[in-house]
């Protein structure tokens, strides 16, 4: 079980050196799912946290831009930002959607994990 402390090995990449790549796909769905909600003024917010288990799971939600967050992407009115903590995790991954009779949902192609579970919704 993993304590939800990140451990890195390497001083992390400054903010203008972080990359996130959001599919074409995937941000028709957010921003889909975000004006459904009435949160039209709100960023994507992707990030990580401790748990599952590979050790890390994905969050994502909508949310206001912070202080010390990082812009990592923006198209067609839509701002993704991490967090400073997550940002080392996320860096160069690509959020994606699916659908299709054998799966439905984002998916995250992420460099940066070694491990995957077969779930796919945790990565160590």
């Amino acid at each position: 079980m993993s304590s939800g402390i990140v451990k890195l090995s390497s001083p992390p990449p400054a903010a203008e050196e972080i990359r996130l790549d959001v599919t074409d796909r995937a941000a028709e769905q957010i921003l889909k799912i975000r004006d459904q909600s009435g949160l039209q003024d709100r960023a994507f917010r992707i990030g990580v946290q401790g748990g599952g288990c590979s050790g890390f799971t994905y969050k994502m939600d909508f949310d206001v831009v912070k202080q010390g967050d990082i812009v990592a992407a923006q198209r067609n009115g839509l701002t993704v930002v991490i967090d400073p903590i997550s940002a080392p995790l996320l860096n160069h991954a690509v959020v994606d959607f699916a659908l299709s009779l054998e799966e439905s949902g984002f998916k995250i192609r992420n460099p940066n994990a070694k491990e995957v579970c077969s779930c796919g919704k945790s990565f160590g």
